[in-house]
């Protein structure tokens, strides 16, 4: 059962994701444009998605290549 969970192995599951199209803050970090945001599996939530979702439910940040945090938001 290995990989349960784990949304880069296993069983394939098509996590709700999606790529921010202008620098945008979550969880207080500015992430520059590109930036991939994986969520926890939902219902009817599949693949990428048309707009950032609840940030309570990110899993994964992924910077694009080459690129860093465009600075930091600490409140």
């Amino acid at each position: 059962m290995g990989g349960i969970g784990n949304p880069t192995e296993g069983r394939g599951l098509d996590y709700p994701y999606f790529i921010t199209t202008e620098p945008v803050i979550v969880k207080k970090i500015v992430l520059p444009k590109g930036t991939k945001l994986t969520y926890e599996e939902q219902l009817f939530k599949k693949g990428q998605q048309d707009r950032i979702m609840n940030e309570k439910k990110l899993t994964n940040i992924e910077l694009p290549k080459g690129k860093t945090s465009t600075g930091k938001s600490w409140g």
